[in-house]
């Protein structure tokens, strides 16, 4: 074979060389799974819709008014997720909002995630951030306002508790509880009212009958957010049933709209 049939077989090779070299392929440690290949069947709600799995997919929040308790879709296939059902069950609430969304992370940051959201919901202060739009005067205001912190309480369990002295208009200052229980794996936000909400010389809601809880599940490669915000509330004998499910319901959907724009989607891993 001669010299130049030589140099002729090595072209293919040089080729690829410069090929490389002027292309080189980009390999990402940081994995992320498809949107497309998540298992959503493997969520503990039950009867969710393609339409919802559309919605999850595309970067939306899934949000359902209910009618009762009964209606709720979380499983009760742990000991936390049969808590909450039993929270709600004993509430038996006249208001009720459910949420449920998602967040893609990299696999194997999910647990370092959820600190972030833990720390994130810790800064009570940001709350007076929430925009609420009433249907009722038409306007947009803060969720809540003139919000003080009052107590911070540490238990064994690894669980804490917020104490802060609050408004939410249109009802008087109230004291509410933030409670939060970050686990391997899961982060379960509670909030409540410890006093009574009045409006005026009226009472609207009892003590501990307004509680919001935000559920997180770290799955790989991705965090399961399940809400739900309830209420028993008086409806002055149904005078103002529909303008007070507005209200209440309205409130839900500002709350977790506010946390899924400020702290999902900046965090939104295609």
């Amino acid at each position: 074979m001669s010299k130049n049939n030589n140099i002729r077989n090595l072209y293919p090779i040089l080729f690829l060389i410069i090929t490389i070299i002027t292309n080189p392929v980009k390999i990402s440690s940081d994995p992320v799974l498809p949107l497309s290949r998540l298992n959503f069947f493997q969520l503990p709600v039950e009867n969710l819709v393609q339409k919802e799995f559309q919605q999850l997919n595309n970067k939306e929040i899934v949000m359902e008014s209910l009618r009762s308790y009964r209606d709720i879709r979380l499983e009760p296939d742990t000991a936390l997720t049969e808590s909450i059902l039993e929270k709600y069950s004993k509430l038996n609430p006249n208001f009720l909002a459910e949420t449920i969304f998602i967040l893609p992370v990299v696999a194997g940051q999910e647990q370092k995630i959820l600190v972030e959201i833990r720390n994130f919901l810790q800064s009570v202060q940001n709350f007076q951030d929430i925009p609420y739009y009433s249907e009722y005067n038409k306007t947009t205001n803060p969720l809540f306002k003139e919000i003080v912190l009052k107590d911070r309480l540490y238990y064994q369990d690894g669980s804490l508790e917020i104490i802060t002295r609050q408004i939410m208009t249109p009802f008087n200052i109230y004291t509410a509880v933030n409670r939060y229980k970050l686990t391997q794996g899961s982060l379960l936000y509670e909030t409540f009212n410890q006093t009574p909400l009045n409006y005026k010389w009226m009472k609207g809601v009892d003590e501990e009958e307004m509680y919001t809880t935000l559920l997180v599940q770290a799955y790989p490669g991705y965090l399961f957010f399940y809400g739900l915000g309830g209420a028993r509330a008086f409806d002055f004998f149904g005078l103002f049933g529909s303008r007070l499910d507005a209200a209440f319901i309205g409130r839900s959907e500002a709350f977790f709209e506010w946390f899924y724009n400020d702290f999902v989607l900046p965090r939104w891993v295609e």
